[in-house]
C-alpha cells in the first residue's frame, strides 16, 4: 500500500499514522511514543548541521557565521515574529507572553511590561560598567 494511503487509513481509524499501533496523543496526529522518536532524530540531525556548519533547516545551505540557520531563514523568522507582534498589538494581547491582555498605552501586559524595564535597567547598568572599565584601562596605558 503506498505510504499516503496507509497514513490515511490509520489517521481515519485513530491510531498514529506513524507506528498504526498507539492512539495519537492529545492535541497531536502521531502516539507519544513515535513524537519522542522524531523528536530525538531531529535533535540529532540538526547537531550534525550544526556541527558541517549548515542551516538546520536547509542542510545545502551554510549557517550564518554564529547562527544554526541560513540567512534566509533568520529573514523568515525575523518577518513572523514582526507580522506576530503587529497582531498581538492590534488584538491588544501582550507582545511578549501573548496570553493577557495588554495594559492601556503599552504594547504588554504589567507581568511583562515589569521585565522589560528590569532587563533594560540591567543593560544599561552593564554598558555603563563596560564604559567605565574602558575608560580606566585606557587611563592606566596613558
Amino acid at each position: 500500500m503506498p505510504r499516503k494511503a496507509e497514513y490515511a487509513r490509520r489517521k481515519a481509524a485513530g491510531l498514529c499514522p506513524s507506528c498504526g499501533v498507539r492512539p495519537p496523543a492529545p492535541e497531536r496526529v502521531s502516539c507519544q511514543e513515535c513524537l519522542d522518536r522524531m523528536k530525538e532524530r531531529k535533535k540529532e540531525r540538526d547537531e550534525e548541521r550544526k556541527a558541517a556548519g549548515m542551516c538546520t533547516n536547509h542542510p545545502d545551505r551554510p549557517a550564518v557565521e554564529g547562527k544554526t540557520y541560513c540567512q534566509e531563514c533568520l529573514d523568515w523568522y525575523k518577518e513572523r515574529a514582526e507580522e506576530r507582534r503587529e497582531e498581538l498589538k492590534a488584538a491588544g494581547i501582550c507582545i511578549d507572553c501573548g496570553q493577557t491582555p495588554a495594559t492601556i498605552g503599552s504594547p504588554r501586559c504589567q507581568e511583562c511590561a515589569c521585565k522589560a524595564y528590569t532587563a533594560g535597567r540591567r543593560y544599561i547598568r552593564k554598558q555603563r560598567h563596560a564604559r567605565h572599565e574602558a575608560y580606566w584601562a585606557q587611563k592606566e596605558k596613558d
